[in-house]
């Protein structure tokens, strides 16, 4: 969208003009293309939130629309150069980084310092918190959930297959802030909070099972899977952070894994995507690989 603003500006050479345009147009966008509902409008206003962003804060920090891919599947809303510093910094915007949680458990969000120099990039990863109404932003380090009793805590999307009516294929997908018993090197989740559920269909989700099946055989058949995989759960990721405004760590599917010959086995939650920090990529584990996190308490 920030991109669109740009077309705008250099018809218009107007701002306000530009802004305008650009906004009406995301409205059309979602009349045409999007049923009306609470989930579409929380989504409409997170790119609505971006643009205004773009447009305050585009000369002070130097922003671009992000061609900076974090890893193979991840990347930034912004780039642009830290207002204090002058370092070159990645960017994402978010309206509400800490949901209000039913249970309250919640105590505070703990900033961990990140720096994604490990990738070449020399760009430090930062998260926007902005208040598109009042235009008053932070910047910040990614931020994690703190349990009341000090335990560290993840965003995490659980995605389990629902196959009732075995004509139509569901995903049912949880949103859940999961607390972990070591911060760095866990094993369990010891608490959980329920934040959101939704409901994707064959067609907005690759299935795993399917995808798993149609590439057996093949010797691309793994680097494949998870270039397909984490593609598509990158996008539940960013939706979830458009229409909620967290940042997700981890996306899980509920599979059944086989053990025996005779189709003896567990189901467990497969990793399908993780935020690319290495700290976060460390606690969670490889992709299409079981989570090194036992998870058993969310379910």
């Amino acid at each position: 969208m920030a991109s669109t603003l740009n077309e705008e500006l250099n018809k218009t050479g107007s701002d306000e003009t530009a802004l305008g345009t650009t906004l009406a147009y995301i409205e059309q966008e979602f009349k045409q293309r999007f049923c009306k509902g609470k989930s579409q409008d929380n989504f409409k206003k997170g790119l609505i939130s971006e643009v205004i962003y773009y447009y305050l804060y585009r000369k002070e920090q130097r922003l671009e629309p992000s061609r900076v891919r974090i890893d193979k599947y991840f990347k930034a809303d912004f780039k642009g150069r830290d207002p204090v510093n002058g370092k070159p910094i990645l960017i994402d915007v978010t309206t509400n980084p800490y949901p209000k949680l039913k249970k309250a458990k919640t105590g505070e969000l703990k900033e961990i310092l990140s720096d994604l120099r490990f990738l070449g990039s020399n760009f430090l990863y930062r998260v926007a918190v902005f208040d598109p109404t009042s235009g008053h932003h932070e910047l910040k380090p990614l931020m994690l959930p703190v349990h009341d009793e000090g335990y560290v805590g993840h965003y995490i999307i659980q995605l389990e297959p629902d196959k009732k009516d075995v004509s139509l294929v569901e995903m049912d997908a949880y949103i859940l802030i999961v607390y972990l018993d070591d911060p760095l090197n866990p094993s369990k989740a010891i608490d959980a909070e329920h934040i959101r559920s939704y409901m994707f269909f064959l067609g907005q989700v690759l299935e795993l099972d399917i995808l798993l099946h149609e590439f057996e055989g093949f010797e691309e058949a793994g680097e494949n899977k998870e270039k397909l995989v984490a593609e598509d759960r990158s996008e539940i990721a960013y939706f979830a952070r458009k229409e909620i405004g967290i940042i997700p760590s981890a996306v899980f599917d509920l599979e059944y894994i086989i053990t025996g010959k005779n189709g003896e086995g567990y189901w467990d939650y497969m990793v399908t995507w993780t935020h690319p920090l290495p700290s976060i990529k460390k606690v969670f584990g490889a992709l299409l690989e079981p989570t090194l996190v036992d998870l058993s308490i969310t379910g």
